[in-house]
């Protein structure tokens, strides 16, 4: 709660002092995902490198699920909101770019850790995809409540909320092992050339 309440003094302050880009470096600092202290990121091992096989298999997961019906913003968004909730910097920094290039507004890729409070911002589709992935990434502390359940189903058929399911899933499992692994966002890679 005090971390909360003082990213949100920081985040007004800097938004007053230094505008939009240093909210955009805020809303990676304070996107309410646990700080950890003491992580150096140095990435440990080269996964894809040495599974290949087992990072095609996600490949292919990944392939599946971008030729859904389910919309390309939309996927990126909960992929986006996913890594947040895990605190994965790798692919914050991906999704955020992704998003960017889609014509996303920074301003509401500022909001997406507060949609709850910025529901104007979002479509009614875009507000229950993520309520779904928050309550999937989840899981162990809400066990999908049936009235979630029911929301999600109100925007998605049965296909799209399978789908939509493996996205989040599937984000999840990269989350994991890009963390494991320290993978390196591309912004940290580009910023030391």
């Amino acid at each position: 709660m005090l971390m909360q309440s003082i990213g949100k003094i920081f985040r007004e302050t800097a938004s007053t002092i230094f505008g939009a880009a240093t909210l955009q470096t805020c809303y990676w600092i304070f996107s309410k995902a646990p700080i950890q202290k003491g992580i150096k990121m140095t990435q440990r091992l080269d996964y894809s490198s040495i599974a290949p096989d087992g990072m095609k298999s996600f490949g292919d997961v990944h392939n599946y699920v971008a030729h859904s019906s389910l919309r390309y913003g939309l996927v990126h968004l909960v992929y986006l909101r996913v890594s947040q909730i895990n605190g994965c910097a790798y692919c914050v920094d991906m999704h955020h770019h992704e998003l960017l290039k889609a014509g996303f507004s920074n301003e509401k890729l500022i909001l997406l850790p507060h949609w709850h409070e910025a529901k104007e911002m979002f479509t009614e589709q875009e507000q229950a995809a993520l309520m779904w992935c928050e309550t999937v990434t989840k899981v162990s502390e809400t066990h999908i409540p049936d009235s979630e359940y029911e929301a999600a189903k109100k925007h998605f058929s049965e296909k799209e909320l399978v789908d939509l399911t493996l996205a989040v899933a599937l984000i999840n499992a990269y989350n994991r092992i890009a963390i494991s692994f320290r993978a390196i966002p591309e912004s940290m890679k580009q910023s030391k050339k």
